[in-house]
């Protein structure tokens, strides 16, 4: 399983993320039958720790998950639940088959609004150490 995949299975796989959005959480873009609220995400750099000889296999991938909502509040409740979940993590993501996590950062937060589409948005990033 790729990291991209246990970061959708922890999410979806977490009581309070999934009570607000079921299974809603799309890489890059929202599906056009989307009602907010939802979670767009999308990696945004991936960094490779090495040693004297060489590249160890731990990844750092820094994601960016946007808590699309169509208040505020409904941004911010989704963005609370997202951070809960994710920030100081580490074990296995994603369940059986998934991806050992050493940590996740949670790392900024910034408040968005959308204007063609009317719907607020707070967006996280967070670096994930894995192997």
């Amino acid at each position: 399983m790729e990291i991209d995949e246990a970061l959708v299975a922890h999410l979806t796989g977490d009581a309070a993320v999934s009570a607000l959005i079921g299974t809603k959480v799309r890489p890059l873009r929202a599906d056009p039958d989307d009602t907010a609220p939802y979670i767009v995400y999308q990696r945004i750099v991936t960094t490779e720790e090495h040693s004297h000889s060489g590249p160890t296999g731990v990844q750092r991938p820094r994601f960016q998950f946007s808590c699309v909502g169509s208040s505020y509040a409904q941004a911010r409740t989704l963005a609370i639940a997202v951070r809960a979940s994710l920030n100081g993590f580490s074990g296995l993501m994603g369940g059986a088959g998934g991806v050992t996590v050493g940590w996740v950062n949670v790392d900024n937060e910034v408040e968005d609004y959308e204007f063609d589409t009317n719907l607020e948005r707070v967006i996280l990033d967070a670096t994930i150490s894995h192997k």
